[in-house]
């Protein structure tokens, strides 16, 4: 499993999944900008669709994902194209990048 973005051992948060990403200025909404060509196991392409899939299953109500509190800020999870996914939040939380490495 590999997140939209990943951490370095200082601690600083890196692409992932993600090339790059913009935020809105009020904090609320991240875009996140695909990197393309990304397969699964199967050799399956991974877009957009997947990413909404992966974070709407780990922080559904009946989740069970260790990592779920690390998404109790996103409100909604919404397929631009195929290469972009906007993450929008509920609150503001600065840590939300750290916390997609997961």
């Amino acid at each position: 499993f590999e997140g939209l973005t990943r951490f370095m051992g200082d601690g600083s948060v890196v692409p992932g999944l993600a090339k790059s990403w913009d935020i809105s200025a009020d904090g609320l909404s991240y875009t996140f900008h695909l990197n393309q060509g990304v397969t699964f196991h199967d050799g399956s392409t991974m877009d957009a669709e997947d990413v909404k899939f992966s974070l709407d299953r780990a922080r559904a109500e009946d989740s069970t994902n260790a990592q779920k509190a690390l998404f109790a800020d996103i409100a909604s999870v919404d397929v631009v194209d195929a290469a972009t996914v906007k993450v929008t939040l509920s609150t503001a939380n600065g840590n939300m990048l750290f916390n997609l490495a997961w």
